[in-house]
């Protein structure tokens, strides 16, 4: 059984592993958030540069003027392309790494949890081992009183009829 003092020292460091957890969660939280965000923006510079990437190749299919406009378009919707898969992976390894966050901080809950209900056990079994104490003492001190009062009436019988010793040694 775990003492009370060690419960109490347990929930207050699953406590402050669970307020670090919550911290590293939001920080998580906001690099998604950005990542989010630069992964929409580069799905727009994205579509802008296919549309216009497609205007030109158009306007190329009739002459082949543009070709050196065109392969430049192409290449940077190949960069733009190969930079939203890596926004996407990034943003997906992210979300792998804020459901095993929230994992973690359900179970250092639930740690918390136990032992919040472990410490009220110790604390009533402390509460009735004082009343049980506080029984004991009471009944010591009765006992206490009681054999000085058998020891008072002992003397008076002796004063009165001598020594009890002397008495029993004659039997």
């Amino acid at each position: 059984m775990v003492s009370l003092a060690e419960a109490q020292q347990e929930l207050q460091m699953l406590q402050k592993q669970l307020g670090e957890r919550a911290e590293l969660l939001e920080e998580h939280l906001g690099e998604i958030r950005s990542l989010r965000q630069r992964l929409e923006e580069s799905i727009c510079i994205n579509d802008r540069l296919r549309e216009q990437l497609e205007h030109r190749l158009s306007s190329t299919a009739r002459g082949s003027e543009h070709s050196q406009e065109t392969e430049c378009l192409r290449e940077a919707l190949l960069t733009s392309r190969s930079r939203l898969q890596e926004l996407e992976m990034e943003w997906e390894h992210q979300k792998v790494e804020r459901q095993q966050l929230l994992e973690d901080l359900k179970e250092k809950q639930q740690e918390i949890l136990h032992f919040e209900e472990e410490r009220l056990s110790l604390q009533e079994k402390d509460s009735r081992l004082q009343h049980k104490l506080a029984l004991l003492q009471h009944q010591c001190e009765e006992k206490q009183q009681l054999f000085q009062s058998l020891q008072s009436e002992l003397q008076i019988y002796e004063a009165l009829y001598g020594n009890s010793k002397k008495g029993l040694k004659v039997l």
